[in-house]
């Protein structure tokens, strides 16, 4: 018996949000380190938090709320046994319908997360009576085309929408719709072409008639990625009841039977080159009028093949059918039904599922049946071969907001007879699973069907081939699900370092601080390890038949990738990774943990580099070559310089004192970049910065990018950026927040922090041959960049050695290290300040290889003030002639014993040591700053050494007497007690 759904045209009573996927999509996942959650429309909760989870160790993330400063960011850590939950406002994320601006443009709500390694972000809405979740697509969620879907009814009250967000400046977006749509805010058309700017969203919502209109709109971007979700904010798919709700007893006799929910997910891009024919629906727990899948043709003349029906719904681009749940199979097995679904052109899939609610209540007098109290809408993907591994894990299973505890149904469809384990246990050894062993028989490949219920907590999900996973829970007539899919089969090398500040690099002996890691290698048929050649084509590194390992350690700086082979792709099986840059290690002379290109006391003797140099100087980029701008004469030929430029359509205006101005408009052809290389002559010989100019604040760009680099790629680059102003392109992902970073080539761009404001980042290169500067300009707009490049702490070479004073312990080679001659103190004569070790780990250096406590603004010794410093004024020690060391003595206790010295030094300075001490004059010592040193005894001083250091004025570290010369006290007899003798006459 059909019952029709006499729906009541009023505000409806009870809402659901259910948001999420019931299976992943073909090569696609969730997993990314970089996540966009636009606003959602605020219509019925009443709390929302964000989920983080990861299948890594120790992954750092940064929730950036969109429209807000850097003050508001929320950075943290989290790992596979530690999942992160956070509460967000709702002025944040959500967006009312009554309240839209004309423009229905949003600046100022919805989230981006940034993380170091791939995470799981999932965004849950609880009010009292609803819940939902949705799982951010991540950087898979990114595309120029889409089709949007919603709920079947077309009540007054029923409100679909789609949103829709831009990811760069100045985005075109095209729409096609059906001529009679209807937008709910304006009661107007669609706009046919919007701009957006970065993380700009427009939402649409409709009603009525429009709900089933706007179902297969075409939104189109013509130049950058956009983010798209859509659904209904409150609707149903039942238009009719299929199969009466015999099983409430008692309330057969209800006559209006109604419901109404909430169903939202975020979308893919189908592009041509997805193959997006072939779907598997696991059906719910709802009524047949609920359980739907929503079919979209993409392109025209589509035909679409139902289980094992061989007669085709034809449908054209923009077209819709909905199938109803007894159009699934009537599973004899087990009480798993699924629906299987072919198509000869790409297709975008909706399911409508749920549970079939049991709330009653009676709204405007008339008892009613809110039968449809608990359903939602789900994007579904298409099935993949490279849909594999694991789901590790899904955060907080049983959680929705602060403190309610939901329970509910997980639904696993794996590869037929493959192994499936929950929370390292086989997933038949648990409670409460229904079986549907299958095989379940497609096209390509054979399913199995698990479910599982009354699951907690973080759950891990490891399956040894193809998976699909996607759970929903239930508390009361709150409900909420989502989707979460095994990883893909691109690829991807993940460098696991040792010092994340050196960057990915190998040392000069061949030692790498990384290791190339290749994640779930197992699933691939075939693995090869590659590096790329001068002329840019690549070589396998092992030569050998055998596939290689998972893992890789460089032994040399270059790029590297892998290349995959995937069977079940052929013939079009090989996949290569994207390429990762492995440099060489910046040196670090004084191996404090500071580099040198960074390090303001490259020797730790205590004296600044820029004061055991000659300076920094300006660069007239003017003339050709360039030049130096020096005001006094300096001990040797000023550096030759060079410097190359290309401006394809720009122009780059130089100034004569380092600065420039780099001009460049929308590019018109791949060729279009700045180029400016400047280069020392003589290789690995200076010093030099690269910034902004000074006092110039970065314009508000998008699509404007930047690179720097090495012109040998041997060298290293550092950038110190304290303030957060650039992001790093660091495996395909702009990072923000990273402090210090080293390369031999950089690429990167300005953080919402730099615009307007006086910049603070900086680059270095120690021992440099030239940095080369490209300007990249992607967008509509012209770009501009202000650069300011310098030469810093001019190579001082006191002595003939051919190593600058800043990295000479000894920088006039007389014999005395420099810090004795600055004035300073080495207990352990190691020619460095004070007690080894001196290193940023044993917290006696900091970040820029100062030693601390230290007090570098105390100059150097200058002691004949002739304007040289000591340290760089070679001079000769003090000399004792031949026979004038002290020679040893032997006194009577009480006795003064002299010593003296003899020395062809007319200035002579000289210490006497008592057993290695220095002492003063006083009532034992006197002329200890003497040739002459006068000791007046007692028993104690008995063999004591004596020892004389005679330095001079301008050469600080003291010659020594010779060992071995011994003060001997001999001890005075006690005088004798005589008894008196008597005489007795």
């Amino acid at each position: 018996m059909q019952i029709k759904d006499n729906y009541l045209n009023q505000a409806p009573v009870v809402y659901l949000l259910l948001i999420g996927v019931l299976f992943p999509f073909f090569s696609y996942a969730q997993l990314s380190k970089q996540h966009y959650i636009p606003p959602v429309p605020e219509i019925v909760f009443e709390s929302a938090h964000l989920y983080i989870s990861t299948p890594y160790e120790n992954v750092q993330f940064t929730i950036k709320p969109i429209g807000q400063p850097s003050s508001s960011w929320v950075v943290g850590n989290l790992s596979n046994t530690n999942s992160y939950k956070m509460q967000v406002a709702i002025s944040e994320i959500g967006a009312n319908p009554w309240d839209f601006d004309p423009d229905h443009v949003f600046a100022d709500k919805g989230f981006e997360v940034f993380a170091n390694r791939d995470v799981y972000v999932s965004l849950r809405l609880r009010s009292e009576n609803h819940a939902g979740s949705l799982v951010s697509k991540g950087v898979d969620g990114l595309g120029k085309s889409f089709r949007v879907g919603g709920m079947e009814r077309q009540g007054e009250n029923d409100f679909s929408f789609f949103y829709l967000m831009a990811t760069k400046n100045n985005t075109i977006v095209n729409f096609n719709f059906d001529p009679a749509l209807e937008t709910f805010q304006s009661q107007a058309k669609l706009p046919e072409t919007i701009v957006l700017d970065k993380n700009e969203t427009y939402i649409a919502v409709f009603n009525g008639i429009n709900n089933d209109l706007f179902i297969g709109t075409l939104i189109e971007s013509k130049n950058n990625d956009i983010v798209v979700s859509s659904g209904s904010i409150v609707g149903s798919f039942s238009n009719e009841i299929i199969d009466s709700p015999y099983f409430f007893s008692g309330e057969e006799e209800i006559g209006y039977l109604s419901g109404s929910d909430m169903g939202i997910d975020q979308l893919i891009s189908l592009s041509p080159i997805v193959d997006a024919t072939e779907y598997l629906l696991i059906k719910g727990d709802s009524f047949n009028s609920i359980e739907n899948a929503l079919i979209i043709a993409n392109e025209d003349n589509t035909l679409v093949f139902l289980n094992n029906n061989t007669v085709p719904i034809s449908l054209n681009a923009g077209e819709h059918v909905f199938v109803e749940g007894n159009g699934f199979t009537n599973n004899p097995n087990t009480a798993i039904d699924y629906l299987h679904i072919q198509s000869t052109k790409n297709i975008y899939v909706f399911q409508g599922t749920g549970k079939k609610g049991n709330a009653t209540g009676n709204p405007g007098g008339q008892q009613v049946h809110f039968y449809g109290a608990n359903q939602g809408m789900f994007f579904v993907p298409p099935l993949s071969c490279t849909s594999v591994g694991d789901v590790e894990s899904i955060a907080r299973i049983n959680e929705v907001d602060e403190s309610s505890s939901f329970s509910g149904s997980l639904f696993i469809l794996s590869s037929y007879a493959s192994s499936v384990q929950v929370n390292e246990q086989d997933i038949l050894s648990l409670n409460n699973v229904v079986f549907e062993r299958g095989p379940i028989q497609t096209s390509t490949a054979d399913y199995q069907i698990h479910r599982i219920d009354a699951l907690v907590g973080d759950v891990s999900i490891v399956g040894s081939e193809e998976l699909y996973v996607s759970y929903y829970n239930v508390n009361a007539t709150a409900t909420s699900g989502a989707f979460y899919s095994g990883f893909n089969l691109e690829p991807k090398i993940y460098p696991n370092l040792n010092l994340n500040n050196l960057g990915n690099c190998v040392d000069s002996s061949g030692q790498a601080n990384v290791v190339l890691q290749l994640p779930n290698a197992e699933y691939y048929d075939f693995i090869k390890w590659q590096k790329q050649k001068d002329d840019g084509t690549w070589y396998n590194i092992f030569t050998g038949p055998t596939s290689d390992g998972s893992d890789y350690t460089p032994s040399s700086f270059g790029s590297y990738r892998v290349e995959v082979t995937i069977d079940c792709l052929s013939p079009n099986s090989i996949v290569y990774s994207s390429a990762i840059d492995v440099s060489i290690c910046p040196n670090d002379s004084d191996k404090d943990g500071a580099v040198d290109n960074i390090d303001l006391d490259n020797d730790n003797d205590g004296v600044y580099d820029k004061i055991e140099s000659l300076g920094n100087f300006d660069i007239d980029l003017t003339t050709n070559p360039p030049i130096l701008l020096i005001d006094n004469p300096i001990p040797y030929d000023p550096p030759t310089l060079s410097k190359v430029i290309t401006v394809g359509n720009g122009t780059f205006t130089p100034f004569n004192d380092g600065r420039f101005t780099s001009f460049l408009p929308p590019k018109q052809s791949n060729d279009d970049a700045i180029y400016f290389e400047l280069s020392p002559i003589i290789p690995k010989s200076l010093q030099l910065s690269f910034g902004f100019a000074n006092n110039q604040a970065p314009p508000d760009e998008e699509n404007t990018y930047y690179t720097i680099r090495s012109v040998d790629p041997s060298e290293s680059i550092t950038l110190l950026d304290p303030d957060s102003e650039i992001e790093i392109l660091i495996d395909d992902t702009y990072v923000v927040g990273i402090e210090q970073y080293s390369s031999s080539k950089i690429i990167f761009r300005f953080s919402s922090n730099a615009v307007g404001v006086p910049t603070s980042f900086q680059f270095f290169a120690s021992k440099s041959s030239g940095l080369v500067f490209t300007h990249h300009n992607d967008s509509t707009i012209d770009s501009v960049f202000e650069g300011h490049i310098k030469v810093l702490n001019l190579d001082s070479f006191s002595d003939g050695d051919g190593l600058a004073d800043a990295f000479d312990l000894d920088s006039d080679d007389d014999g005395c290290f420099d810090v004795i001659e600055a004035g300073y103190l080495d207990p352990d004569k190691d020619g460095k300040l004070k007690q080894a070790p001196l290193t940023i780990d044993d917290n006696t250096v900091s970040n820029r290889g100062l030693v601390i406590g230290h007090d570098y603004d105390s100059l150097p010794n200058d002691i004949d003030n002739n304007s040289v410093y000591d340290f760089q004024e070679p001079q000769s020690p003090a000399e004792i002639s031949l026979n004038g060391d002290p020679v040893s003595i032997q006194v009577c206790e009480g006795e003064d014993a002299i010593f003296s010295v003899d020395t062809y030094t007319a200035d002579a300075i000289f210490q006497w040591l008592i057993n290695d001490d220095p002492i003063n004059d006083g009532s034992n010592f006197s002329g200890t700053n003497t040739n002459s040193l006068t000791v007046t005894t007692n028993y104690e001083l008995n063999g004591a050494e004596v020892k004389v250091l005679i330095s001079r004025p301008t050469y600080a570290c003291p010659v020594q007497s010779v060992d071995g010369v011994i003060l001997t006290v001999d001890q005075s007899p006690e005088t004798p007690t005589l008894e008196p003798i008597y005489t007795y006459c």
